[in-house]
């Protein structure tokens, strides 16, 4: 068990069909000296005319507002059809452009929750019609589309949100837009608190001492391994959390490559509310864990 003081807590968010459409991983921390949001880069692009024209590429899949408020996407973020067009980089800084100067999580979440709809419901209706989504079994009840995720400080507290949408096949349109918050909690007084949204099939192990996951935790970043389930220490430096993250990234990347892929990103975000993308550690992440792996043979 861990200590009481370093309770950490799994978010396990998963859609309910292996269609997917959210073949993402994020992994959030939230802790006493910063928060820290990582992704994959591996993005889908729909031609609703053209399905089997769908491609992938490396996209970064967050956007920071304000330098303070980051935004995730796990789900579609492109759409190409003749009747429209969506882009979830080009429609956040739209959206961006309408918010107040200091703009709380709050607000970010209540825009989003308000604003998305008309980006996602033709989606829904044509690609049903065209079979581009289908049903998996007669008693797949709904698919999830689109999820947002919203994280920042305000007034000095880690907030954490979800929008998402699903496919509602009984009546084959758009459910949702859902908001809900994930962080903080009522009664929940954790200092040290990691989510992990997604393709998490690999890394909903990693507590597990015996796990794959674990296994490549230790040999990715072990002072944060030891200072969050070995009882080592205190909580885990900032610098050491970001590596956390990024190993939980790699291991579903290398478990799940299909669906979890590209360059890992990662944005920190100090307790003065600055929020800045972490740059040049996808290459020592990948050395580190090549001369580890090396010394093992």
């Amino acid at each position: 068990m861990l200590p009481t003081k370093l309770c950490t807590v799994f978010c396990l968010i998963v859609a309910l069909s292996p269609t997917r459409l959210n073949a993402t991983t994020f992994v959030v921390i939230l802790a006493t000296n910063g928060l820290v949001v990582s992704s994959d880069s591996q993005t889908a692009f729909f031609h609703l005319d053209e399905p089997s024209s769908t491609k992938t590429k490396d996209q970064r899949k967050f956007f920071i507002v304000q330098n303070r408020i980051v935004v995730g996407l796990i789900g579609v973020a492109n759409i190409d059809n003749p009747s429209f067009h969506y882009d979830f980089l080009t429609w956040m800084q739209t959206l961006q452009s309408k918010f107040p100067k200091d703009v709380s999580v709050d607000d970010v979440a209540e825009a989003i929750e308000r604003e998305s709809p008309a980006a996602f419901a033709n989606f829904v209706a044509e690609s049903v019609t065209q079979g581009t989504v289908k049903r998996v079994s007669a008693d797949q009840l709904c698919l999830s589309v689109a999820k947002f995720v919203i994280v920042g400080y305000q007034e000095g507290i880690p907030r954490l949100y979800e929008v998402h949408f699903d496919i509602d096949w009984n009546n084959q349109k758009l459910l949702g837009p859902i908001k809900l918050l994930l962080h903080p909690e009522p009664g929940n007084i954790s200092d040290y608190r990691v989510l992990h949204l997604g393709v998490d099939e690999a890394i909903a192990d990693i507590r597990n001492g015996q796990s794959y996951a674990y296994h490549q935790a230790t040999i990715l970043c072990p002072r944060a391994v030891n200072s969050v389930f070995r009882r080592i220490g205190t909580y885990p430096s900032l610098d050491d959390t970001i590596s956390f993250s990024r190993a939980m990234i790699q291991i579903e990347k290398n478990t799940n490559p299909s669906e979890v892929g590209g360059t890992i990103r990662t944005v920190k975000i100090l307790p003065n509310g600055r929020a800045d993308e972490v740059i040049n550690k996808t290459s020592a992440l990948s050395k580190t864990h090549s001369r580890k792996s090396e010394k093992q043979h």
